[in-house]
């Protein structure tokens, strides 16, 4: 089950629902900055992780609360 602060990629499936933060992108840039509305998403167990950046850029995601 997710905890607070674990991470996962753009793509892998949720395991827990929650609010999810943008952390950082895979490849270690960080320009351009996400839209405020990618910066937090609620996801529901089940659903894969969204890119950012308008449907492209893989992302790291953190579990911010349930």
């Amino acid at each position: 089950m997710a905890r607070r602060g674990d991470r996962f990629t753009t793509g892998e499936v949720c395991g827990a629902p929650g609010a999810y933060v943008f952390d950082g992108y895979l490849d270690g840039t960080d320009t351009p900055a996400p839209i405020a509305s990618e910066l937090v998403v609620p996801l529901e167990a089940g659903t894969p992780f969204p890119p950012v950046d308008g449907g492209g850029r893989a992302a790291w995601w953190r579990l911010q609360r349930r």
